[in-house]
C-alpha cells in the first residue's frame, strides 16, 4: 500500500493509524470487538450500547461494509455556540448527550453507517467517472453516494449524503470477520 506520509503523520498523531495496525495484526472477530479495542472509536462504542446493538455487531458472519466515524467526527456534530438543549439549524447539537439520549434517533443514525454489501475502496468510482456509486445502508430507503474527488492533488474517496461530504481517512479496508470497515472524518446524518 502506497504511503500517503502527510496524512499518516496527522493520523498517528490523533492515535488512529496505530490502532488500525492493531486491529489488523489482531484481526478481531467481530465489528463490535474492534470498536471496543480502538479508544479512537470510543464514542461509537458509547453509541452502540446505548442503542443495544451490541449483539448484532457481535456476529463474526456479519457481512457487511461499516463507515466508522471516529471521535473528531462525533466531536464535530456539536455546537460549541449553542444553549443546552438546544439544537441549531444545521441539527448541531450542545452535547453527545443529546445524541445518546434518543436511542431511536441514534439507531437510524448507526444504521446509515451501514452498507449491506462488501464495498471495498477499489469498487469507488475512478477520478473523472460520471456518476458515483450508489449503496444501499441499513437504514431502511436509506442509500449512499459514494464518489472520488481530487483535491490539491490527493485522490479523496469520499461519501455524498445532503449536507454532508465525509471522507475515509488513511485506515480504509479493514476487515474484521466477514466485514469491512471505512474509518471517515464525519457522522453521517440521514434525512429524519
Amino acid at each position: 500500500m502506497a504511503a500517503r506520509p502527510a496524512l499518516l503523520v496527522l493520523l498517528t498523531l490523533l492515535g488512529v493509524c496505530a490502532h488500525a495496525r492493531k486491529l489488523t495484526q489482531d484481526a478481531p472477530e467481530s465489528l463490535y470487538a474492534a470498536v471496543s479495542a480502538l479508544p479512537a472509536l470510543s464514542t461509537l462504542k458509547t453509541a452502540i450500547d446505548t442503542a443495544g446493538l451490541q449483539e448484532a455487531l457481535s456476529d463474526p458472519n456479519l457481512e457487511v461494509t461499516v463507515l466508522v466515524p471516529n471521535n473528531a467526527a462525533f466531536q464535530d456534530l456539536l455546537d460549541d455556540d449553542c444553549q443546552d438543549g438546544d439544537e441549531d439549524s444545521a441539527g448541531k447539537l450542545c452535547s453527545l448527550d443529546q445524541v445518546l439520549a434518543d436511542k431511536e434517533r441514534l439507531t437510524k443514525i448507526l444504521q446509515y453507517h451501514v452498507i449491506t454489501q462488501l464495498v471495498p475502496t477499489s469498487a469507488w468510482p475512478a477520478t473523472g467517472d460520471a456518476a458515483p456509486v450508489t449503496v444501499p445502508t441499513l437504514l431502511e430507503g436509506a442509500t449512499l453516494q459514494l464518489d472520488t474527488e481530487e483535491d490539491d492533488g490527493q485522490l479523496e474517496l469520499q461519501v455524498d449524503v445532503a449536507g454532508s461530504d465525509a471522507k475515509l481517512t488513511a485506515d480504509r479496508d479493514v476487515k474484521v470477520g466477514k466485514s469491512l470497515v471505512h474509518v471517515i472524518d464525519e457522522v453521517l446524518l440521514p434525512a429524519l
